[in-house]
């Protein structure tokens, strides 16, 4: 591993990865490893289910981002999760592969990002405005509307990426990005809401399904 790829987003990875493939870490140990950079890893990997090539992709990363969201919009610091969501994870051997892949992406990407503007993350106010926008973002990402989930993934892998680097410089630009992609879901707006009268009635069906 080269110094280069001992840093940021590609170090933790690394260092998640080091062990037995098949053996699993978990979400409390992650949250542990990465001190303050805890929102940034924390909504990169709960991001990932978006990128299935399933429906529910995107119905498993929402709610779960969401929660995060609202964490920092109340001021808290540290992500919190339930217990039994800690003690899940990845593989190793999982977290490896993904390294493998991300490496020629964000190789060339840390000659660009990199720690500035501190203050983005320090400041309350900013940091609450960065979780009103994920908000917005994770409860447009739960919605089934066809073909979102990558465009929405990826706009919250931004999020992710601006506060694991800290790079406030990245987060102004990713704040840019989640506001192109709600004012556009505003002006079809109504598609917005067929989609979420059909996960409602999803919701329904399964419930009934669990209570008869």
């Amino acid at each position: 591993m080269s110094d280069e790829d001992d840093v940021g987003l590609l170090g933790m990875l690394g260092r998640f990865a080091q062990g037995d493939p098949e053996s699993h870490i978990t979400l409390h140990q992650i949250i542990d490893a990465v001190e303050e950079s805890g929102f940034g890893m924390m909504l990169f990997v709960l991001t990932l289910p978006a990128f299935i090539p399933i429906p529910v992709g995107g119905a498993l990363s929402g709610p779960i981002v969401a929660l995060l969201a609202l964490q920092m919009i109340i001021g808290r610091r540290e992500p919190w999760l339930p217990r039994r969501a800690l003690e899940k994870g990845p593989k190793r051997g999982a977290l490896a592969n993904l390294r493998r892949r991300l490496s020629p992406v964000l190789r060339p990407l840390h000659k660009l990002i990199k720690p500035r503007a501190d203050w983005i993350f320090e400041n309350g106010l900013s940091f609450r405005f960065t979780g009103i926008i994920l908000l917005l973002l994770a409860l447009l990402l739960a919605l089934p509307i066809p073909g979102t989930n990558y465009l929405f993934g990826l706009a919250l892998v931004l999020f992710a990426l601006a506060m694991i680097e800290r790079d406030g410089w990245l987060m102004m630009a990713s704040w840019i990005v989640g506001f192109a992609l709600i004012g556009t879901a505003v002006v079809l707006s109504s598609q917005i809401i067929e989609a979420f009268a059909a996960m409602q009635d999803r919701l329904s069906d399964l419930w009934q399904r669990i209570v008869i």
